[in-house]
């Protein structure tokens, strides 16, 4: 940089490589240059005599030969040469721009550009890559050890991303049409059930009893799915575990048991019935060691308490508790909570001809989004009244009388839309749908006597179970056969326990199934109670059967 700096003070004032050096004041002793010839001032003559001709690859530069060129190829650092001038400095100041010669960077500035196919690749974006797509690799970078792509080879080295349209084959996240469950019966196993499934025939397996002897009358699963509680109508409290399929006594409640359910978190279990001092609501949960804790002994104002229902779908849980009055047949509806206990709504008592036999709490859109308990009323006569509870009023539903008895109700669960209400009498069976008008539907003849309804809790099927009957004894059980149909279809498969009279049933014409429950879970199964073979004056051990659909793939025989 030093060399140009020295070049453009030669070119501006007199000195070498002027072509009129010569014609410059002579002063004694100095020297210049005549083109590529050394002169000096001759002190006799002061006029400018040749000196020295400058070799070939040379120039004369102020008085001295030195190489020639601009090019910079010494490797040693530049130097000025030391002015031997005896004249004074005549240059004018240095009006060229800064130096304008790129950095020395030799030898690399000797080295052609590098063409190479690699540096037109694509940047990698591949997993193991730091590199972002803008860097740009410097010729003398290197790939990283883990790079073990060719310079002429085009494919991405490290990307192991799949194609967007194929399946990592290691994945074993089930579709969306499947759920994953663990078999709560006594193996571990895990499987993966398809979504829905298409329904089968049930298998029937007789749950061993020695424990209780006469009837059964009600039977209700723990959310969990883990134990269901069986009621026997003198106040013996059952447990049945699913794991073990067995029953053990939990405890006696009272002097007569009616009607059992279940806070929807779990929590406890909400009985009616009596003791010696009148008629009660018990609310009550299983200790660890599956015996029964009562929690809290509520009388009941007026009437016999005959039957509970929770509302779907309410958190903390509420409890409908229906009651009648013997003789002039009052029926009330009582609501229960855990923060408010036993209470009687205004309203919520009226005359009835027949008297409550169930009820159940049906859809809020029937009436503006207020909730509603629709009451079957059947012990003497038929009738059936729905009560809005945001009004505070009792409305008719325009039971007919030629509907027969009515008996046990259930509202199907989710988008269904409809609550049923079974009516038996001694040749057949009536069934009721209630979506705000009654739908009327026969069950075949066999199937008489219908003592209890109970939905699936995806509302996809219900069960019905009625009466031990035929010559060669079966006990009548119908399925409603809804699916994912909205609105009411009257389709009924047979589920019938079949040959009842043989090895393991032992049973016998004239005896009944009384109620029946889903196991929550994904396997479709259940346990349904009945009656014994017995008499009053000699009972034996009633009925406890456990039901699965053949078909489903989430039971487990």
């Amino acid at each position: 940089m030093a060399l140009i700096g020295l070049v453009g003070l030669a070119l501006t004032g007199p000195g070498c490589g002027d072509d009129n050096a010569i014609n410059a004041t002579c002063v004694a002793g100095a020297k210049t240059c005549d083109g590529p010839t050394v002169v000096a001032c001759d002190p006799r003559t002061l006029r400018f005599v040749t000196v020295e001709e400058c070799p070939v690859g040379t120039a004369c530069l102020s008085g001295v030969c030195s190489p020639n060129g601009f090019g910079d190829t010494i490797t040693a650092p530049d130097a000025l040469a030391r002015d031997t001038s005896t004249s004074p400095d005549t240059a004018v100041a240095d009006t060229w721009p800064a130096d304008t010669l790129p950095a020395d960077t030799l030898p690399a500035d000797t080295l052609p550009a590098d063409t190479l196919p690699a540096d037109t690749l694509p940047a990698d974006t591949g997993p193991f890559d730091t590199v972002e797509p803008t860097d740009t690799v410097e010729p003398t970078d290197t790939v990283e050890p883990t790079d073990t792509v060719e310079p002429t080879d085009t494919v991405e080295p490290a990307d192991t991303t799949p194609p967007a349209d194929t399946t990592p084959p290691v994945d074993t996240t089930p579709p969306a049409d499947t759920t994953v469950v663990a078999d709560g019966s006594p193996t571990t196993d895990v499987v993966v059930v398809p979504d829905p499934f298409n329904p089968g025939p049930m298998n029937w397996d007789k749950i061993g009893n020695i424990l209780v002897t006469g009837d059964l009358l009600r039977v209700k699963w723990h959310p969990s799915g883990a134990y269901a509680l069986i009621l026997n109508p003198a106040g013996k409290v059952i447990r049945y575990d699913a794991a073990t399929r067995s029953i053990a006594l939990a405890g006696t409640v009272g002097t007569a048991l009616t009607d059992i359910d279940v806070d929807p978190e779990g929590g406890y279990f909400l009985l009616t019935g009596k003791n010696s001092a009148g008629q009660r609501v018990w609310r009550l949960h299983l200790d660890e060691d599956g015996v029964v804790v009562v929690d809290e002994e509520l009388a009941v104002g007026y009437g016999d308490a005959v039957v509970v229902a929770v509302e779907p779908g309410r958190l903390p849980a509420r409890f409908a508790v229906g009651t009648r009055t013997s003789g002039n047949i009052i029926s009330r509806v009582y609501l229960y909570t855990v923060a408010d206990g036993l209470v009687l709504p205004t309203g919520f008592a009226w005359n009835a001809s027949g008297g409550v036999t169930d009820l159940m709490w049906g859809d809020p859109a029937l009436y503006s989004g207020s909730p509603n308990i629709i009451v079957s009323e059947g012990l003497n006569g038929s009738d059936c009244h729905t009560l809005v509870l945001d009004s505070a009023l009792h409305v008719g539903n325009g039971w007919s009388s030629g509907y027969g008895n009515s008996g046990r109700a259930a509202w199907r669960p989710g988008p269904g839309g409809y609550g049923v209400i079974l009516s038996p009498n001694s040749s057949i069976t009536h069934l009721r749908a209630f979506d705000g008008v009654w739908h009327g539907a026969s069950l075949p003849t066999t199937y008489i006597y219908a003592n209890a309804i109970a939905w699936r809790a995806n509302g996809t099927r219900a069960l019905i179970v009625g009466k031990v009957v035929g010559t060669s004894p079966y006990a009548a059980v119908a399925e409603i056969q809804a699916g994912t149909v909205p609105g009411w279809t009257p389709v009924f498969a047979d589920q019938s326990i079949s040959d009842f009279a043989q090895a393991p049933w032992f049973g016998k014409v004239g005896m009944y199934l009384t109620d029946v429950d889903w196991r929550p879970g994904p396997c479709d199964e259940g346990l349904v109670v009945g009656t014994d073979s017995g008499t009053s004056t000699s009972p034996n051990f009633a009925v406890i059967a456990r039901f699965w659909d053949s078909a489903d793939p989430a039971c487990l025989p």
